[in-house]
């Protein structure tokens, strides 16, 4: 007698070390106000806390900087131009001695110092064309972070539907162990008074041991499902975090216009067609003012020796007729390369409205399972109150009991779990068809 009540003892003692292991396995250390998320706000917080979103605004500012620069071919040149010249020889006037005239001779070492100006009025539309290049090119650099930045919205979802499937799989535990629970409360009476053997309430207990490890392993579980959104989202998010289910009001539409990938690529076959138009507007002439003051000898009278200023003014036209002909070959490769990038895009219109379809089927599946859901559950829970009765008159072993119970309580988790799936399943859609 001793030894039951002594082995008796040790299991109350080890169910209470499990239980409050449980209770404080990943808990913060001191009572903190309880903070509830929704999967909105945490996606909200990782866009403008994710190291990744900080790239847009760094793509805003370089896109501000190179149209800076593109203008500045509009603002007038100066240029502060000198030399220093030593000519092996001048020209020279040969007079017939005979006249009472004489030209002098310019000197051979001439002098200049000065300014040029020069203001550009036709490019051939190169600086627009630029300017709308460098937009699509920002254009398509936003388009390549939203795409990682969808990858991190893909995580966060995993992570959501990891952390709702958890704690559903944890309050399962938790029925399961306050059930066995009461029927551990039940028999000991009948124990006692012999009616029931010993073993039928040890195995009760083993079982409710197991609960309790599975639940420790489920709360370790959460914790570091819990660290891993918590690094993504920044934000302290710890197992007593409330995250509420979101619900969504589908639509179903087949448009995928709206994903980062496929505006990308749009958007780097319109940098090919206005890459084209670059090259055009390159072979085209170009237009300039200009105007020069120097000061120095000898001037533009070369026979005046005298050091003194002088400048010159007028309109300056280029024309470079020889880029006609590279312009022809590279027209072609910018073709070729949209042409790639065009069946890339075709490419991925497949590759989505695959995923559509999947997902489609799978939002269709879930629909059906959660209609079955609310008659399996209440099927199974009637037999297990049936097997609860028989368990506790002796008619039935503890397996068996434990078998119904584990029947009623995976048919509770499914109906639960279904519900949060088909949640989740249209929260995907959206994020498939760029919403």
């Amino acid at each position: 007698m001793k030894n039951k009540k002594a082995n008796k003892n040790h299991l109350k003692q080890r169910l209470l070390i499990l239980s409050i292991s449980l209770t404080l396995i990943c808990s913060p250390v001191t009572a903190q106000q309880v903070n509830s998320y929704t999967l909105d706000s945490l996606q909200s917080m990782a866009r403008t806390r994710y190291p990744q979103a900080r790239q847009l605004i760094l793509v805003s500012l370089k896109e501000k900087e190179a149209l800076k620069n593109i203008n500045s071919n509009w603002l007038p040149k100066t240029v502060i131009a000198g030399s220093t010249t030593l000519q092996s020889e001048v020209t020279k006037l040969s007079l017939p001695s005979t006249l009472p005239i004489s030209i002098e001779s310019p000197e051979k070492d001439q002098y200049k110092a000065g300014i040029e100006l020069s203001q550009l009025i036709f490019d051939g539309g190169v600086c627009r064309t630029q300017k709308t290049i460098e937009k699509l090119n920002t254009k398509a650099e936003t388009n390549k972070i939203e795409c990682d930045l969808l990858k991190v919205k893909d995580q966060i979802n995993d992570l959501f539907l990891g952390i709702l499937i958890n704690k559903e799989s944890f309050n399962a535990l938790s029925y399961i162990k306050k059930d066995l629970t009461e029927r551990h409360r039940n028999i000991e009476s009948s124990v006692q008074s012999g009616m029931m053997l010993t073993s039928s309430m040890r195995e009760l207990e083993a079982e409710i041991i197991g609960i309790n490890q599975k639940m420790i392993e489920n709360k370790s579980q959460l914790c570091t499902i819990c660290s891993t959104l918590s690094i993504i989202v920044q934000e302290k998010i710890d197992t007593s975090t409330v995250f509420i289910v979101p619900k969504i009001e589908l639509v179903l539409t087949e448009n995928i216009e709206n994903r980062p990938e496929y505006k990308q690529l749009t958007t780097q076959m319109e940098l090919f067609e206005w890459r084209t138009r670059l090259i055009k507007n390159g072979c085209l002439p170009k237009i300039a003012l200009f105007g020069n003051g120097y000061y120095g000898r000898s001037g533009l009278n070369f026979f005046n020796n005298d050091f003194r200023t002088y400048g010159m003014a007028g309109i300056n036209m280029s024309w470079n007729i020889g880029g006609n002909y590279t312009s022809i070959s590279q027209k072609k490769q910018l073709h070729i390369e949209k042409k790639m990038v065009e069946n890339q895009r075709t490419l991925f219109e497949l590759g989505m409205q695959t995923q559509i379809i999947r997902q489609k089927q799978e939002i269709a599946k879930l629909k059906d399972l959660i209609i079955q859901d609310d008659t399996v559950t209440a099927i199974r829970r009637e037999i297990k109150q049936v097997a609860a009765i028989q368990y506790e008159n002796g008619t039935i072993t503890t397996t068996d009991y434990f078998l119904k119970l584990n029947a009623e309580t995976q048919a509770m988790i499914n109906q639960n779990i279904h519900k949060i799936q088909l949640a989740m399943a249209n929260i995907k859609y959206k994020t498939i068809i760029g919403e």
